[in-house]
């Protein structure tokens, strides 16, 4: 088997980190971060009319993210005048990801 060497330098404004390390940091700077509606639609690629009807009013979502319904929900659904629907954006992410077959089924 052979080996190859190298010297490689790394600028003074750059550190190496393990995959691992690099990870949690990703994940750490997501808690405590709110989402608008529109962070969340373009993230998801979805536009308001779908995403409302398949996620935000479907009871079946509805009672596990809304946080006057649930005590560990994670959006906050707005209420009278120009109110804003508020997503806290770690579990959001976690919430589509663990649940994107669900959601994208006919």
């Amino acid at each position: 088997m052979q080996y190859l060497e190298a010297k490689i330098p790394v600028p003074d404004d750059c550190v190496i980190i393990t995959k691992i390390e690099y990870e949690e940091l990703k994940k750490a700077d997501d808690l405590g971060q709110w989402m608008t509606l529109q962070e969340v639609l373009n993230r998801t690629t979805r536009k308001y009319d779908w995403f409302t009807q398949k996620i935000l009013k479907n009871p079946k979502y509805r009672n596990k993210i809304d946080i006057e319904r649930n005590p560990t929900g994670f959006v906050y659904y707005p209420g009278e005048g120009n109110d804003k629907y508020v997503f806290l954006r770690s579990k959001t992410l976690e919430f589509l990801e663990n649940n994107f077959a669900s959601i994208m089924k006919k």
